[in-house]
């Protein structure tokens, strides 16, 4: 069995064998008491998720490695209209049973505990919620967030309130969650976002496959350097590839400089454009 728990910002610690026995039989709480980030993130289940779904994800800053199982956390949401308030009760984290050397019982998974915590953009417009306080049952209150939606848009002010000894910059944070059309498709290609020519010739590549810049539909959208967003406005790729996909749409030319015998040269290749689904995290 090999559990390792890595806790950034303020400390690092692992479970004392003792811990380890404890947890095996109990299971232990992994979820940080007074830090979390926050997030927000896309409905995994999208053949059940409806429009203007979206959760705001807690994310413990461990990462673990081993055999575990996580037990879900208890959300209770009370909504009061103008204010949501949400009470958790974190989950834990069972340890499988120790195993012999070089043979493991178990399926040996890594990640980071997460809690997932449910909204609608359109319900919270209709309810006129304008706050979302986040407590937990064993702290008090997490989060305090500010919430402003649109038709296309959810913006969230979060505010850590647990009292840990950060700066403004990591207490505070403004979250511009976007509700993209069902046909977009994130394009993108290596050294993308530090190379302006690939860049321009990735748009290009797009343009001529027939994909439209997701910031002519979406006003105010601001697209990044390292995947563009497009909307395939005339289906041309609705059938080519599903959500856990990628498929190449086309090519860039690169320069690349080389030294040889005799003095520098530029050599010139062909490199792929990618074409994906946008995942839950986009």
């Amino acid at each position: 069995m090999r559990l390792l728990t890595v806790l950034a910002l303020t400390f690092c610690a692992s479970l004392p064998f003792a811990a380890l026995n404890r947890a095996q039989a109990e299971g232990v709480k992994m979820m940080p008491n007074y830090y979390y980030d926050i997030n927000v993130v896309r409905p995994t289940d999208t053949a059940n998720a409806k429009d203007g779904d979206f959760s705001i994800r807690l994310t413990s800053p461990g990462a673990m490695t081993g055999c575990y199982k996580i037990n879900p956390a208890n959300i209770e949401i009370v909504d009061a209209g103008a204010v949501i308030f949400v009470k958790l009760e974190e989950g834990d984290v069972e340890l499988e049973k120790t195993t012999n050397y070089g043979q493991f019982g178990c399926e040996m998974t890594s990640g980071s505990q997460y809690i997932d915590i449910p909204f609608n953009k359109d319900k919270l417009a209709q309810n006129n919620t304008d706050k979302i306080t986040i407590s937990s049952k064993t702290i008090g209150k997490l989060f305090d967030i500010k919430v402003e939606t649109s038709e296309h848009k959810v913006t969230l002010e979060t505010e850590l309130k647990t009292g840990v000894r950060l700066p403004d910059s990591k207490k505070k944070k403004i979250i511009d969650h976007w509700f993209y059309p069902d046909n977009t498709i994130i394009v993108f290609a290596n050294n993308m976002d530090k190379n302006p020519d690939i860049l321009k010739q990735v748009k290009v590549v797009a343009g001529n496959r027939g994909l439209t810049p997701m910031n002519i539909e979406l006003k105010g959208f601001e697209p990044s350097d390292e995947k563009l967003f497009f909307i395939d406005t005339k289906n041309i790729f609705s059938d080519a590839f599903d959500e856990k996909s990628t498929i190449s749409i086309g090519h860039v030319t690169t320069s690349e400089e080389y030294h040889g015998a005799n003095g520098p040269y530029i050599k010139k290749s062909k490199q792929a454009v990618f074409a994906r689904k946008p995942n839950s995290k986009d």
